[in-house]
């Protein structure tokens, strides 16, 4: 019996002996299939900082084959003029082991066989085995979140300097207003002081709307309803000879509109209006003016200002073409490649259907 159980732990010391390395064989295949199947490209180094294993997506990132990298140092996948000082830094990282970002808060560069560079991301983990200490370098290309980045600060670089220059451009229009204000101190004739006056409420609506751009984020637009709503308070408080006397209803759609249209549409409600609060109401205690601004298809707006006033008599001066206000409203629209409607019985309506400047 004893000669039968030695005849036996041989054979079965063999047994276990392949039961191990078929063990080891299958841990070191599920090992490489994980590896394979890693979204990221995966390097693993040695402890003298060769390369040991990686995947495809390291072969794609990189340009090499697998066979031209093993055994040789890692250092072939950064540019030369990194390599001296990696080096010293994987030194370091293999004194003191543990899973975190390469270089954190450096900006890394990795180069591929073709010897072009670009930037990336690693991080590393410290892989105990048998064999010694191992180094899993999960790669990663950020080329296109850094141009991402660059274009980011790009848009903000450029959005601080519109936002400078409507400022800018608003402070100087307020100063040609306060020019204008000094000026008119020295006008005595009341038809020249009140065309200082009207010439600053032109101004001042151009000022207006530079600041309307400076607050908002969108600066090549701006909401129409709320400007124009401006527009109209303003007028009322400066031309109105009697609080509540006449009242603005304003009929507008929130809509977002390109300054280069805005301006001039701005610019024709504020003359239309401001020349029905002097001339339509005369002799009446009480009026209205509406205001309204409608889509009619794409790109394409009808702004309607009247009035339940006198109508267009002939001092108002608006059948003349030589009056300045006629001649600016008609600049105007022929800007916004619009087509004007004037009906003045039984109070007046200015119809105009004008196209939103398009780039």
């Amino acid at each position: 019996m004893r000669n039968m159980a030695s005849d036996v732990q041989p054979d079965s010391a063999a047994a276990a002996e392949t039961g191990t390395e078929a063990g080891l064989h299958s841990g070191e295949e599920k090992f490489r299939a994980l590896l394979e199947a890693a979204p990221e490209a995966m390097v693993i180094v040695d402890e003298r900082g060769c390369v040991n294993l990686m995947n495809s997506e390291a072969e794609s990132l990189f340009g090499y084959n697998r066979t031209e990298l093993l055994g040789q140092p890692v250092e072939l996948l950064l540019p030369e003029r990194l390599r001296d000082r990696h080096a010293g830094h994987r030194g370091k990282f293999l004194e003191f082991p543990a899973t975190r970002p390469m270089g954190a808060g450096l900006e890394l560069s990795g180069r591929r066989k073709d010897g072009s560079e670009f930037p990336i991301e690693v991080r590393l983990s410290p892989l105990r085995t048998a064999e010694g200490l191992l180094v899993t370098a999960a790669i990663r290309d950020i080329s296109e979140r850094r141009n991402a980045d660059r274009l980011r600060a790009s848009l903000q670089e450029k959005e601080a300097l519109l936002r400078e220059l409507h400022h800018r451009v608003k402070n100087n229009l307020q100063l040609v207003c306060s020019l204008l204000s000094l000026q008119a101190e020295h006008v005595r004739d009341p038809a020249a002081l009140a065309q200082f006056d009207e010439m600053q409420h032109r101004v001042r609506l151009m000022a207006a709307i530079h600041e309307a751009l400076y607050k908002t984020q969108d600066f090549f637009r701006l909401d129409v309803q709320s400007f124009l709503q401006e527009i109209t308070s303003n007028l009322l408080r400066s031309y109105a000879a009697q609080p509540g006397a006449i009242e603005i209803r304003t009929d507008v759609d929130s809509v977002m509109m390109r300054i280069e249209t805005a301006l001039p549409c701005g610019l024709i409600v504020n003359e239309l209006v401001s020349n029905a609060l002097k001339y339509a109401f005369r002799g009446r205690e009480q009026g209205e003016i509406r205001v309204e601004l409608k889509p009619a298809g794409e790109h394409r707006f009808v702004l309607r200002v009247a009035d339940n006033g006198v109508g267009l008599p002939a001092d108002a001066g608006w059948n003349d073409p030589q009056t300045f206000g006629w001649q600016l409203v008609n600049a105007l629209a022929e800007q916004l490649n619009g087509q004007f409607e004037v009906r003045g019985d039984g109070g007046a309506e200015f119809t105009l259907t004008f196209l939103e400047t398009v780039r």
